[in-house]
């Protein structure tokens, strides 16, 4: 038991030596440079909010989902490593913002399926046009079917 409690009281403060490091490194951000890590973030998150299918609550919460995973990510990787030259901040900001925003996609996923009965409307979409392609192939084979018992 004392070594559980030795390992969450340092699990708590490099916690806390993180967080501290992370907030100091976000204020020290120039506005600019911030914006500059930001506005893919924004800007992917606007189009995968676009170009997903169903109703505007559904691209709204797939943008957003998109949007602020990438940005948590990006700018959370960044300020976590401490990186602060605007390159290689940059390129930090980008590898954390892809992985954020899968994570924030994922999440996104799973707000969907709830809100509309198990399917997201990407999956409801793809089943929808999966039934249709198997219809037609049935129509299809039966004419052929048809045209070969007739001739």
């Amino acid at each position: 038991m004392k070594l559980i409690t030795e390992a969450g009281k340092k699990l708590l403060g490099l916690t806390k030596s993180f967080g501290g490091k992370f907030a100091s490194n976000i204020k020290d951000m120039p506005t600019s440079e911030l914006a500059m890590n930001l506005a893919p973030d924004v800007m992917f998150g606007a189009m995968y909010g676009a170009m997903t299918p169903g109703d505007a609550t559904d691209k709204i919460i797939a943008g957003l989902g998109s949007g602020m995973g990438g940005a948590a990510g990006g700018v959370g990787l960044r300020a976590g490593l401490g990186v602060k030259g605007p390159i290689a901040g940059f390129a930090v900001d980008m590898g954390g913002s892809v992985l954020g925003d899968m994570a924030g996609v994922s999440v996104a996923d799973q707000v969907l399926r709830a809100k509309n009965g198990g399917m997201t409307p990407m999956e409801t979409e793809n089943m929808q046009y999966q039934q249709q392609l198997e219809d037609q192939i049935r129509q299809q084979v039966l004419m052929e079917m048809r045209q070969g018992y007739y001739n």
